[in-house]
């Protein structure tokens, strides 16, 4: 049974991950329909729309209109925010937690299949190959933000490299049991 302990660690660790998804998009939904039906009641929290963002590059920008062009302010309040810059806010960080649940769903599932020996079985190409096109997902969605006001709109590009890495790795790594997949079995056919 220690041969399999730390992938039991790391299956029970991704089950947790998975279960603090459906939290986090339980409480983000929460939060958006709160903000819906009450927004007066967020007319003193206030938020900094392009916080300092930790990509490699990033391009952001903030237009102005109206009477208070000259005050230089980097945080607005929420109530203040458009419905449908809230709505679009919410679709997009709804569907960057899909995609990461789904990704960790998927890699639960290949590591299942390595503990109970099917390393190389094909469920685990399609596997790498859906994580790989989730990644990208993940890249495409984490790569802009906007937020508009009555007066003000924030926008930022950002180009986060890690979910780029991280699904060339997952397509390679399912070409690569893909080989496997075909080697194990030509070798279950020549037995």
């Amino acid at each position: 049974m220690k041969r399999y302990s730390l992938l039991n660690f790391t299956i029970l660790g991704g089950r947790l991950l998975c279960f603090l998804q459906v939290c986090l998009f339980i409480v983000l939904t929460l939060l958006f329909i709160h903000v819906m039906i009450s927004p007066a009641f967020y007319a003193e929290t206030e938020f900094v729309p392009l916080a300092k963002n930790t990509s490699v590059f990033s391009y952001t920008m903030v237009e102005r209109w109206g009477e208070h062009q000259s005050i230089p302010q980097n945080t607005v309040s929420l109530d203040q925010v458009e419905i449908f810059s809230l709505i679009f806010n919410y679709l997009r960080l709804s569907a960057i937690l899909l995609f990461t649940f789904l990704a960790i769903k998927d890699f639960l599932s290949i590591l299942g299949s390595v503990k109970t020996g099917e390393t190389f079985r094909s469920g685990n190409v399609y596997s790498f190959r859906r994580i790989g096109i989730y990644l990208f997902m993940l890249f495409i969605l984490s790569g802009f933000m906007q937020v508009t006001t009555d007066e003000v709109r924030f926008r930022g590009y950002f180009l986060n490299l890690t979910p780029l890495t991280l699904t060339i790795l997952a397509f390679i790594m399912g070409e690569i049991f893909a080989q496997g997949n075909q080697l194990s079995e030509e070798n279950q056919l020549t037995v």
